[in-house]
């Protein structure tokens, strides 16, 4: 038998001292939630969606870039219709309706990491002038 502090002997023959039941109370707390599945579709960008080849002018290409972005990333979180429309208006003037199109199915659909150039996600200013000879001019050469 182990031994214990003095006053604190606990003796397995002392077996006629009663024993008091524990109350428990237990409750189950009521959660109410809503879940919502899938992405609301953005109105800027569904009203317009007329996303037909052939060459497309700039806002089914930002259209088609925008969707490709939310699918391939996220959500893109810092819009401006001013500048959308500037980006994409330049890049369709600079390379024509269809090639501009092939560009960016090429960048989302058919590159070795769609949604991704060098490595970082593809954003709108991937289509802006400064950025043709490393992203626009690369990919229309692999179209060749």
């Amino acid at each position: 038998m182990a031994s214990f502090p003095a006053g604190l002997d606990i003796d397995d023959e002392d077996e006629d001292t009663p024993v008091r039941p524990a109350t428990v109370r237990t409750t189950t707390p009521q959660v109410r939630s809503t879940v919502s599945a899938g992405r609301r579709s953005r109105p800027e960008t569904r009203a317009t969606d007329r996303l037909r080849t052939g060459g497309w002018d700039w806002a089914a290409l930002r259209d088609y870039v925008i969707r490709m972005i939310e699918a391939t990333s996220g959500a893109h979180v810092q819009r401006d219709p001013r500048t959308e429309k500037g980006i994409f208006s330049s890049f369709v003037s600079r390379h024509g309706a269809e090639r501009a199109e092939a560009i960016a199915r090429y960048a989302f659909e058919t590159s070795p990491h769609p949604g991704y150039w060098l490595n970082a996600p593809i954003r709108p200013t991937r289509f802006t002038k400064g950025a043709d000879e490393c992203f626009a001019q690369e990919i229309i050469a692999k179209l060749r």
